[in-house]
């Protein structure tokens, strides 16, 4: 048989197959022949190290191609978190220089909001003054 998965003409009456199949993750290939008439036959499995090689040879670029997708998804939430931690410093400098230098709180150090809200400006309200002007 010439790399023919069915041979008719081998033995009349019989029929010689050929299949290769994956049993339990392991690459076999089953190899007999069927009588016709009785419909019954013999065969026997052989582990198929061609097919096993081509199969070992894609799961090992598909592990390489997961293996590449997972490193450049941890680059990428490596490069969010350490830009999450440049805003929170950004805004932590900003609210420090609206408060200003000399402003300390009782910490000794600047006031910043985290401590005491956001920075406040404008008039004071006065409560219990009448609304008309003197």
């Amino acid at each position: 048989m010439q790399n023919r998965e069915c041979d008719f003409d081998k033995e009349p009456g019989k029929i010689h197959i050929k299949s290769s199949l994956i049993m339990n993750g392991v690459c076999v290939r089953w190899r007999g022949w069927i009588d016709l008439e009785r419909l019954d036959g013999v065969g026997c499995l052989e582990y198929c190290e061609d097919r096993a090689a081509a199969e070992d040879a894609l799961l090992r670029e598909q592990i390489e191609r997961y293996n590449q997708r997972l490193r450049e998804f941890e680059d990428k939430q490596r490069g969010y978190r350490s830009q999450d931690r440049i805003d929170q410093d950004l805004e932590l400098r900003m609210a420090n220089s609206l408060h200003g230098s000399a402003h300390h709180g009782h910490h000794g150090g600047p006031v910043s909001s985290r401590c005491h809200g956001p920075p406040r400006h404008g008039l004071p309200l006065q409560v219990g003054l009448p609304l008309t002007p003197p």
